[in-house]
């Protein structure tokens, strides 16, 4: 599936009708991952970590979730905190 940014979404997840996280990576030169976030009627892009692609999320909580991924030399896991990924 594409992202409106032009990016490959490869995983989804919902908590609820009004809060989902969607993940994937851009698929031009320079590798970089996609995080957008349902708020109940519209896609929002959320500032990502550079250089890796992103293959999946899970989420817990409006507070809780994490996205899984890399490159073929780095593994990257972040977690969003309520008010960002880290």
């Amino acid at each position: 599936m594409s992202s409106p940014g032009g990016g490959i979404l490869t995983s989804v997840t919902a908590i609820s009708a009004r809060d989902a996280w969607a993940v994937g990576y851009r698929g031009d030169s320079s590798p970089r991952a996609v995080i957008m976030h349902w708020n109940g009627s519209a896609w929002k892009n959320v500032p990502t970590p550079r250089g890796s692609d992103l293959f999946g999320v899970a989420a817990i909580s409006a507070r809780s979730a994490w996205a899984v991924g890399g490159t073929p030399s780095k593994t990257l896991i972040i977690r969003w905190n309520g008010s960002a990924w880290k």
